[in-house]
Formats: C-alpha cells, structure tokens, sequence
C-alpha cells in the first residue's frame, strides 16, 4: 500500500536526475544521502522544468543500498552538485560570448587561427579540438544554454551586413534578425560565415537523426592527464532553418536512455561552441557509398531531451475529423441521386408503359 520515491543525482553530476521507485523506507532520511540502487527500467518520464521538458529514467527496485553514511554530508553534496556553474565571462565590446568563455575556461584562442574551413579535421587542428571538448567538462549543459541565449543580441547584431554585402547576405541576415525576435538563434551564418563565427556559442532546439560514439586515445591528448577522455560522440542534428542540412555536434557525454545508431529521430536541444565548416563523408542512404559534403562542426557538453511532440494535436484532430465529415456528405450525396435516379427511372418507364400506368386515383 505504500511507495518511496527518491530522486537520485548520478555520481559525477550527470545530466538528469533518476527517479527510483522502491517498495522499503530508506533508512537514511536526511535530504541528501548516498545511495545506490539496482532495479528494473520501466520507463522515460518527460517533466516540466525551468529550461523547458525534461526527461528522467524511472527504475522500480525492492529497496536502496546505503553508501557509508558516515561520510561527511558536506562533501556528499559537492560531489552531486558537480560540476560547480561558472560564473558568466566578461564580454569585450565585438566580441562573443563564445570566445570569452573560452578563454575563461582555459582553451588557448590562438590555436584556433590554424583552424581551416572546407576540409576535414587535421592533426593541427585536432590541439584546438580536443581542448575545447574537455573544457565543456567544467560546466553543465543547462548553464551553457543559459550562456548562449544571453549572447542571442550580440550574434545577431555581428550578422548586419555592410553596404556591400551580397544579396544573400542579406537574406541571411534577415532571417537572423527574424529568428532574434523570437529569442531563437538562426544557423545559417553558421554555414556560410566560416572564421567570422569561430568559437560563437549557440544554442538550438533540432531533431537528432545520428549518434556516432568516436573512440579516441587518451595518450596521444596534447592535455593534462586529468583531462583526457577516451570517447566521445557525434550527434546529426536538423534545425528548422537548416534547409535540411545537417550540423554535428561534438559532445562529451549523453544523458541516461539517449539512442545511438543511424536511425535516430530524438528532438533535443544543443548549445555548443561553433569550429568549422567541415568537409566529411557520411554514408548515402540511397547508394551506401560516402559522398563528400559540409556542415557547421560544433563542440559541446550533451544534447538536452525533448518531449516528442503530440501527434494528437487538437489542429490534427480536427482536421481528421473535418476529413471525415467530407467523405460522409459524398457517400450521402451519391447514395440519394442513386436514389433520386432509380426513382426518376421507374417513374418515365411507367409513363412510356400504358399497362403500367395507375389511373385508381382518377376514378
């Protein structure tokens, strides 16, 4: 007759919470202890939170283990709030957000000059690379989305084109003004402007369709031991302005429950440091050979799910019942001047017939 739900932070702060329903009181009942838990996945729960929808994995078990509950309480809580939110960097006047926050986290900006558009990525570049993918260790995915949407003004303001900007330049600085006023960042800079948006931090709300996990040696990482990382994953995401191009995030972990695999349709939202336009070879679908092509290479922490949207929508409802009634008032059409006919019909061979013709009424 009775439940206990605790709400779990992973160790080492991962990116969402696990909810854990169990059938025995914890016997630690301080608001936060150590625990651990082994049970069944039941489901993915999606809730509301200050950035949006969240998602939780639900794990239904007998009862929690407790972990050294001697352990001082004060040191339990830094590990699960790590890692500790940065404070906000100080942003020059025409610089990015991006760029100083890059600096603040450590990553040297002068490596980012070698960095070249339209090819693939080189052992020179791959310093820049990997440096940028462990300094988005320090700060959660929620903070860097934060980051980004307060440089949303800046971005759009460095997107004005001058007097003698191209035509499409100008659209595309339409459609970035356009998508500013809706506090949203528009990613068609990101594939034409190249160098002028190294290190912009972004953040998008777009369809997943690809994760690729990318095995990588920590021994040959120009870093500090304590930064090296041995994996890492590539994300295809689709945005609404994308014109149905790709971007790949780079991202150094993936929340609980994340598909992996080519045919993924996640909707998720990303924030992550622009580096290049880079030229790769994904597989055709169509032929399965790779064909060469480009597309914006970001750098970020991890994707942030999305609650997949409703496919009964009142406008769909509607419209399928709409549907229906338009089809039902055709078969009631047809089915009476099918009627209307038949009666029209027997009613002429009746005239045409002397012997069928009833003249009882006249007499």
């Amino acid at each position: 007759d009775t439940l206990w739900r605790v709400i779990l932070q992973p160790e080492g702060g991962g990116v969402w919470p696990i909810t854990v329903y169990a059938l025995k009181q914890p016997s630690e009942q301080a608001a936060r202890f150590e625990a651990s838990a082994t049970g069944y996945f039941f489901k993915n729960l999606s809730y509301r939170w200050e950035e949006g929808v969240g998602v939780t994995p639900v794990v239904i078990t007998p009862y929690l283990e407790d972990i050294d509950l001697a352990k001082d309480i004060a040191a339990s809580e830094a590990a699960i709030d790590a890692p500790t939110p940065i404070a906000p960097p100080e942003v020059a006047a025409g610089d990015s957000m991006g760029r100083a926050l890059l600096a603040q986290l450590g990553v040297d900006l002068e490596a980012y000059a070698g960095v070249e558009d339209l090819r693939s990525l080189t052992h020179e570049e791959g310093e820049a690379f990997y440096a940028t993918l462990a300094a988005v260790a320090q700060t959660p995915p929620s903070q860097l989305v934060r980051l980004a949407q307060r440089g949303l003004a800046d971005y759009a303001a460095r997107q004005v084109p001058d007097e003698d900007a191209t035509n499409r330049k100008r659209l595309v600085a339409r459609e970035v003004e356009r998508l500013a006023e809706e506090d949203r960042y528009s990613v068609a800079p990101l594939f034409d402007g190249g160098g002028a948006q190294r290190g912009e931090l972004i953040v998008i709300d777009a369809v997943v369709r690809r994760v690729t996990r990318v095995v990588v040696d920590p021994a040959a990482l120009t870093l500090p031991e304590g930064d090296r990382f041995d994996h890492y994953y590539q994300l295809e995401a689709f945005a609404d302005d994308s014109q149905n191009l790709p971007l790949v995030f780079c991202v150094r972990e993936l929340p609980a429950g994340f598909p992996i695999g080519d045919e993924v349709r996640a909707p998720a939202r990303l924030s992550g440091f622009f580096f290049k336009r880079w030229a790769y070879r994904p597989r055709s679908a169509a032929t399965g050979e790779r064909e060469r092509s480009f597309a914006p290479l970001l750098i970020g922490r991890a994707p942030i799910p999305l609650a997949v949207p409703d496919a009964s929508k009142p406008g769909l409802t509607v419209g399928v019942f709409g549907i229906v009634l338009l089809v039902g008032a055709v078969l009631w059409l047809w089915q009476t001047g099918r009627g209307d006919r038949a009666y029209e019909a027997r009613t002429l061979r009746r005239l045409r017939d002397p012997q069928e013709r009833d003249f009882s009424s006249l007499s």
